[in-house]
């Protein structure tokens, strides 16, 4: 029941498509304690998604007890999924950036990151949400899990299709700390020449490239699952 009382939400939100803001505010105190009871991969995943949305439109200067409950809520919910489901890379990396938020001890952080990494080194979900903590990193985090950070981009760089990433892409290339173009450019001729024709290097929208918290861009191309 729990199941299906999320599932068409998080599948909406998940493919960019529209839905109620009080259909979600309803459901997010049920999220937050989906996992109280049973552990199910379909019901956290789903309840993740729902909460990270909720945080992602929350405004902490307009409403910070709201913002911090949602904070809280969103974490327990994270790290009892990440209880039921240890191997799954991408409940650590969502983790890792609730971590980031709450300012966790930077060894703890790390040390997320770089589990994420070891049980998904390539999904596109896991591999985005770590470039996220990347992005948002203050000088210490960012030179701590620099490593981390330019596997991650040499494999998304390596391997994701130009023209279903175009968006993600993009994303990257705003982000002056990943060095876009230079990583780009030491890529195979052939490669390079495929990004050029997307249109990676167009010039982006005004609005592109700085994308809220957890607002990780498009729905996941086949070719990395979910």
């Amino acid at each position: 029941m729990a199941a299906a009382h999320f599932s068409g939400l998080a599948a909406r939100i998940e493919h960019g498509e529209p839905f109620s803001a009080e259909t979600l505010a309803r459901r997010i105190p049920t999220a937050w304690t989906a996992l109280d009871r049973v552990c199910s991969d379909a019901v956290g995943r789903a309840a993740i998604t729902l909460a990270l949305r909720d945080m992602n439109d929350r405004n902490p200067a307009a409403d910070f007890e709201g913002w911090s409950t949602a904070l809280g809520g969103t974490e327990a919910l994270l790290r009892r999924m990440a209880a039921c489901s240890p191997s799954d890379g991408n409940v650590w990396a969502r983790l890792a950036l609730i971590e980031r938020v709450i300012v966790m001890p930077m060894p703890v952080i790390v040390a997320t990151m770089r589990l994420s990494e070891k049980l998904s080194p390539a999904e596109y979900g896991p591999l985005l949400a770590r470039l996220e903590v990347a992005r948002l990193a203050d000088p210490a985090l960012a030179a701590a899990t620099a490593e981390i950070t330019d596997r991650d981009l040499d494999r998304f760089l390596a391997q994701a299709p130009a023209y279903q990433s175009l968006d993600s892409l993009r994303w990257l290339r705003a982000q002056p700390r990943f060095d876009f173009d230079r990583r780009v450019a030491a890529l195979p001729p052939e490669r390079y020449d495929t990004f050029k024709r997307a249109g990676v290097f167009d010039e982006a929208k005004k609005d592109e490239g700085d994308p809220k918290l957890f607002q990780l861009p498009e729905a996941p191309p086949p070719w990395l699952g979910p």
